[in-house]
């Protein structure tokens, strides 16, 4: 299994927004062809961050599948207003 590691920069005051967003989006996320598990973070050090750690059955699962699945596109379409700024990378889950 692959997690990826999303931290997201959220525009000034619409956090609660942002979270509401996923709470309601993340059964159709964990829908996704792949998907095994979504959680969502909030910083306990700068306002408007999170990290959202999806676990996924490969990197393509994430990458080059599902932006073309009806849930890929319903969770970019609701999160992509929200965001300043992301930076998502993929690790191994096994820990070493």
């Amino acid at each position: 299994m692959i997690l990826e590691h999303a931290r997201f920069t959220i525009h000034p005051g619409q956090e609660q927004a942002f979270e509401d967003a996923y709470q309601r989006l993340r059964g159709t996320l964990l829908q996704a062809p792949g998907c095994r598990s979504a959680q969502l973070h909030r910083s306990a050090e700068h306002e408007g961050v999170y990290l959202l750690w999806v676990g996924w059955d490969t990197v393509a699962h994430h990458t080059d599948h599902f932006p073309e699945t009806d849930q890929g596109k319903e969770v970019i379409a609701t999160f992509a207003p929200f965001l300043a700024g992301a930076d998502v990378n993929h690790f191994d889950a096994e820990p070493l």
